[in-house]
């Protein structure tokens, strides 16, 4: 997944580790950060994961796999 917002990746970052403790890296590229989820269950759950953070920022849209 990337996120050309450095301001939000930084906090995605933070809800992954400190509210969801998923396992990740993080990749800074030009113009925007990659994630990266070496274990996860499925696209599908990563999506809900960010749209669970989308919504607590107040951010609308939605997230594919």
């Amino acid at each position: 997944m990337k996120c050309s917002d450095v301001e939000v990746a930084d906090r995605l970052e933070d809800f992954f580790t400190e509210e969801c403790f998923v396992l990740f890296q993080v990749r800074l590229e030009p113009n925007e950060v990659a994630f990266f989820f070496g274990q996860a269950g499925s696209s599908v759950k990563v999506a809900e994961l960010c749209n669970l953070f989308f919504s607590s920022m107040g951010i609308s849209g939605k997230s594919g796999p």
